[in-house]
Order: C-alpha cells, then sequence, then structure tokens
C-alpha cells in the first residue's frame, strides 16, 4: 500500500465521486435496458433449467417482482408513447412519488384550474395519494381502493378512468366534470399511479438483484458505478438506494425511454476518510492524504467546497493576480431590433438557438468599413505583440457545434474557428479538437475556440510557445444554470447537506432524533426527503424561484466554474479581457443578476466590517481577493447606468 496519497483538483474530484456513486441507468423501453433485459434473462434462465429454480422462494419471488415492474412499466409507457401533454406536463424533470403527488394535488384542488388550490381538498387529496404510495400493491392495506385498480390487470383504460373519476369525486366538493381538462388531469392521475406502483417493485428488485446477479451467472455493472470493492466502504445515501425516474424522448423517433437514478452511498466521504478506510475493518492503516485545488474552499458550494479546513495555501504568483488587477471584466449584452437585450439563459429548444445565433452573428459580422467585433480582439493581442486566441465559452457540445458552424459562415473565419468536443467523438472533421487534444491548440491555425463551460474549466494549460496563456479573450454566451433534468446535482446538495448535519452533531445522531437508533435513522430519514422533496420542487422555477439558501449555493457553484476558466486565461501572468454576452447575466432590475450575486458572496468575507472568521476572511483573501475586486468594479459601473 502506498505512504502518499496525493489528490489533486480535489474539488472536482469530490464531484466526480459523488455522481459515480449515483449513476443513472434505462430501466425501460430498450433492449438494454434493466427491466427489459432483467425479464429475458430470467426467463431464458428459468426455460434453461426447467423453471427448477422455482423450488426456492426467493427465485420464486425475483420472477414475481419482475414480471409485475415490467407490466407497471408497460402500462406508463402506454400512456407516455399515446398522450404529448403528459409528457409536456413531466418534462424531463426527476420524476419521485411526493414531487408528482404535490403538483397534482395542486391542480385538483383548484376549482377551475387558474384558482388558489382550497387547503382542505388539497390535504384530502394529498393524504389519500401518500396513503396509497404506501402501499400501492396492496389492497388490504392502506393502498385500498387505488392499489385494487392498478393491480387488477383486467382493467381498461376507460374502466381505469371512470373508476379514478368517481374516487376523485368523493374528495372534491364542486363537479369534476365542469373542468374542461378533466382528462388530462385523469391521465396524470393513472400515470401517477403507475409511476408509484412500479417504483415500488422496482425498488424490491434492486435490493434482490445484488443477491440473485451471481447467482444468474451476470454482473450487469453500469459504465459509471464504483468498484464493487468500495461500496460498503461509504455511508449510506440518507434518502436510500432509489431516488427517482426520468423520461426522455428518442428524437427523431417515435417513443422514449425510461431512466432511473439509483445511489449507492455518499462517494465524496471516500475524499476526506481515504487515510483510515480498512482501519476499522482490517486494522491497515491508510496512506496520508493530500488534497490540493485551487477552489477547495468555496463555503456554500455543494459541488466544490471540501468540508475539511484547508492546512495551507500554496500562494498564487504575484504576477498573474497583478495580472487579473489589469484585466477587463465586463458586460457586453446585444440589442435586438426592438431595443430589448438578446437572453441565452432562461430560453429553451429553437428559441435558445435563435438567441445564440443572433450573438454569434453580432460577434463576426463586419460594420461599414469596421472589422467584426471577433476580429476587433484578435487585433487587439495582435497590436500588443503577444497574438492570442479568443474563447467562446457556451453550455454543451451541441452548441459549441451550432455556434461554429454559424462562425464559420462569416467572412474570412471559415479555416479559424474551431469546436471542441468529447474524447469518445471519433469525428475527424478539421473543425473539430478533441479535449484531449486541446493543449496543443497553439499548433492549429485557428484563432478561435468554441467550448462548453464545464469541459474547458479545468485540466488543462492551453500554452503559447513561451508558456503563457494562449488564450486572451473569453466571450461568455451562456449565463451558467444546471440542467434543469440532472438528477445528479441534486444528489451532489444532498450528500453536502447531510455531511453538514452531521457534522453539527458531531457525526452522532442527538437523542431528539428518538430513544432508538431505529427511530434516529427514521428522523435522518423524514428530514433527508423533506430537504430533496425542497430541492427538486424550487428547482422547477428557475433561478427566480431558488430560496435565498439554494440560490448562495447555486451561486457559489457557477462561480467556481467561471473562475476556473478565467484561470486559463492568466497563466505566467497574463492578463485577459473577460465578457459576459448573455443578457441573462444582469436582468437589470427584471431577475435576479448573477454578476450582482458573485458580487455579494464574496463580499461577506472581503468587505473591511466582515463578521466572518479571520481565517475564512483570509483564505478568502488569498483565492479570491483579486475575482472580488474585479466583479466590485463591474457591478459598480452597472449600478451607474
Amino acid at each position: 500500500m502506498s505512504d502518499i496519497l496525493i489528490i489533486d483538483e480535489a474539488d472536482w474530484a469530490q464531484v466526480q465521486w459523488d455522481r459515480m456513486y449515483a449513476p443513472v441507468d434505462n430501466l425501460a423501453g430498450d433492449p438494454e435496458a434493466f427491466l427489459d433485459w432483467l425479464l429475458e434473462t430470467i426467463s431464458g434462465q428459468f426455460t434453461q433449467q426447467r423453471r427448477r429454480q422455482l423450488r426456492h422462494a426467493r427465485h420464486k419471488d425475483l420472477s414475481l417482482l419482475t414480471v409485475e415492474a415490467y407490466r407497471f412499466s408497460n402500462s406508463l409507457l402506454h400512456l407516455l408513447f399515446n398522450y404529448t401533454d403528459l409528457v409536456d406536463w413531466i418534462g424531463r424533470r426527476p420524476l419521485t412519488n411526493s414531487v408528482i403527488y404535490a403538483q397534482l394535488a395542486d391542480e385538483l384542488a383548484s376549482r377551475d384550474g387558474k384558482a388558489e388550490p382550497d387547503p382542505e381538498v388539497r390535504e384530502a387529496l394529498f393524504t389519500g395519494l401518500t396513503q396509497y404510495s404506501n402501499h400501492p400493491t396492496s389492497p388490504l392495506m392502506e393502498g385500498g381502493h387505488l392499489a385494487a385498480l392498478v393491480n387488477d390487470a383486467r382493467y381498461e383504460e376507460a374502466g381505469i378512468r371512470h373508476t379514478l373519476e368517481e374516487w376523485l369525486q368523493q374528495k372534491i366538493p364542486w363537479p369534476l366534470s365542469g373542468r374542461p381538462e378533466k382528462d388530462l388531469l385523469l391521465q396524470r392521475l393513472e400515470f401517477s399511479l403507475w409511476l408509484t406502483a412500479m417504483d415500488k417493485r422496482v425498488d424490491e428488485l434492486l435490493r434482490n438483484w445484488l443477491w440473485a446477479a451471481p447467482e444468474f451467472g451476470e454482473r450487469r455493472i453500469l459504465d459509471q458505478s464504483p468498484p464493487e470493492e468500495y461500496i460498503d466502504l461509504v455511508p449510506e445515501s440518507s434518502l436510500g438506494n432509489l431516488l427517482g425516474y426520468q423520461y426522455v424522448e428518442r428524437s427523431p423517433s417515435p417513443g422514449g425511454i425510461l431512466k432511473y437514478i439509483q445511489c449507492y452511498g455518499v462517494g465524496r466521504w471516500l475524499l476526506t476518510h481515504f487515510h483510515h478506510l480498512y482501519q476499522d475493518l482490517e486494522g491497515i492503516p491508510g496512506p496520508h492524504t493530500f488534497l490540493a485545488s485551487a477552489t477547495s474552499w468555496a463555503p456554500g458550494s455543494p459541488q466544490f467546497h471540501v468540508q475539511v479546513q484547508p492546512h495551507i495555501i500554496l500562494s498564487s504568483p504575484p504576477e498573474e493576480r497583478e495580472a487579473i488587477g489589469k484585466s477587463t471584466f465586463e458586460f457586453t449584452p446585444v440589442p435586438q431590433k426592438d431595443g430589448t437585450l438578446i437572453r441565452v439563459s432562461g430560453t429553451y429548444g429553437k428559441g435558445r438557438e435563435e438567441n445564440l445565433e443572433k450573438l454569434v452573428l453580432y460577434l463576426t459580422t463586419a460594420g461599414a468599413g469596421a472589422p467584426s467585433r471577433l476580429e476587433q480582439e484578435l487585433q487587439y493581442w495582435s497590436n500588443r505583440e503577444t497574438p492570442r486566441k479568443v474563447l467562446l465559452v457556451v453550455g454543451s457540445y451541441r452548441e459549441a457545434r451550432l455556434v461554429t458552424r454559424i462562425a464559420q459562415e462569416a467572412p474570412g473565419l471559415r479555416q479559424r474557428v474551431v469546436s471542441l468536443h468529447p474524447d469518445e467523438d471519433e469525428s475527424l472533421d478539421s473543425w473539430l479538437i478533441r479535449r484531449g487534444e486541446v493543449e496543443r491548440l497553439r499548433y492549429r491555425e485557428a484563432d478561435i475556440l468554441v467550448a462548453p463551460l464545464l469541459a474547458i474549466q479545468r485540466g488543462f494549460n492551453i500554452l503559447d510557445e513561451a508558456g503563457g496563456a494562449l488564450l486572451g479573450s473569453a466571450f461568455f454566451l451562456v449565463r451558467p444554470y444546471p440542467v434543469p433534468d440532472d438528477l445528479g446535482q441534486h444528489v451532489i446538495g444532498m450528500n453536502h447537506w447531510a455531511l453538514n448535519l452531521l457534522k453539527s452533531y458531531d457525526y452522532q445522531l442527538p437523542l431528539f432524533f428518538g430513544t432508538s437508533v431505529r427511530e434516529r435513522m427514521g428522523e435522518l430519514r423524514r428530514q433527508a426527503y423533506a430537504e430533496w422533496n425542497r430541492r427538486l420542487s424550487t428547482g422547477r422555477y428557475g433561478l427566480e424561484g431558488l430560496s435565498p439558501e439554494l440560490y448562495r449555493q447555486l451561486l457559489w457553484d457557477q462561480f467556481v466554474v467561471v473562475w476556473q476558466t478565467v484561470g486559463r486565461l492568466v497563466r505566467r501572468g497574463r492578463e485577459a479581457r473577460v465578457f459576459f454576452v448573455d443578457a441573462a447575466f444582469h436582468p437589470h432590475g427584471r431577475g435576479r443578476s448573477m454578476l450582482q450575486g458573485w458580487a455579494e458572496i464574496l463580499s461577506k468575507y472581503l468587505e473591511p466590517n466582515s463578521t466572518e472568521d479571520p481565517i475564512d476572511q483570509q483564505l478568502a483573501e488569498a483565492l479570491y481577493g483579486p475575482a472580488y475586486q474585479a466583479l466590485k468594479t463591474l457591478v459598480s459601473r452597472l449600478e451607474e447606468r
């Protein structure tokens, strides 16, 4: 065993390990999806051995669970394949019973769909649905009439809708027939019932498959799953194993795939406990562990803040801090013909692509006798006798390709724009550069690199022949925001929440959680689900719908990502020019300003009247002092306009 373990970019390793322990997999709707594959595997094994496995009760139970989960998923997919309104309603957001029921209760408890929900009616509906969710496959228990309905394979769709309407009418004191969207509401209710029933069986399947897989000679391991030998070395997630579902349509072909996310444990635990992982089990001391990163102290960031106080600061070279002070930071939104500013973040689909195209055309179109904005930027560096390249930052690889294609249409730019693309992509187009080869950018003729924010923010030193930063100017065409349908980001937030909670109690659940271990774990699970549902619910309403606490966490997360990207531009004391082009960065009183928010979270530690711990103030100054001064100056200019 090694004596020393060094983990560079420790905050990014923390993100990767959290995600590795919470993999997303296809559940139904594809030959390799878990339920489709499992049904075929078990059927094949039973046929080969003439069903002799049925001598054992657990094999019988496994077979029944598989068949039932498959049947419930069929009913679910039947609805999704046939009703586009239902697909639009669920979107690609995470699907969990409590969140779906809360939204459904709000809709059904409104007399006309526009009025505020009646509190008593909503409570009655939510209570009835919750009772069903506790026992969706047990008609004789709390699941009652609804459970009997979904477990009766003889029911046809029309019969289910009629029975559901009768059940609803018993809880709603006004005629449901008066709602024009009655059929839509019944569709949503039916969908929710199938989802809950499937969830119950899938959860039981996942628990049973751990023992069943070796016996069936199959080890179905996800690519992003943690190594088996590490699964039992981290604490179990406070939420349990199965976290939720997601429906993703196949485009342009019809149909879609149902995905699920499960959690093997708190991945980040490894980062801060590697030195004694085997101490309690085998008495083997682990290696001395060094965690290194320029942004692993980011209080408030669920993704990047490593929950161990730094012991050493490796100070940035003075010339790099001075370079940031000399750098340009500007908010440069682009107006449309009607005077409104072009906003990319917060728009979707075709509208988002059209707005991106407008920004690129503005940057690449020459004026009357004047070069384009990008040409001006390249000329700026050429005039300073340090030719450097320009970075256009977007939100995804798909957007990078789109922006590159548009920019290449401008006169004189066809061979001068390249798009970053993932290493696993085997495309050989000359206008693409693999992520792993981007450090060789200086050998390409291209002057302009288009790259997704998360792909370019760290892990590379893009330098010129003199060892200085090759990229001189960055245009942020998209204000960063987490992908709304990414369940992994919520898992990361929950791991951050759980460790903060345990740390506040010195890693022992307090007595007021309960007198027994079972009661205390139950209370922890209850609080965890309340936090999980809060995160899922508030995430549906975008930036403006976040609570102050979650907004602060978002600001820290996105600040780290953007500041890591800016760091690519100041290597060897080179100054940078940074332009925030998306109008969403600073909506001028029509929403939250991320630029202003970043300045505010840093001011808490860096203003002269700060009341934070002196050590935290020193850390903030050493790590983010130049960033704060740049943002503070930028925001002051914006407020004066």
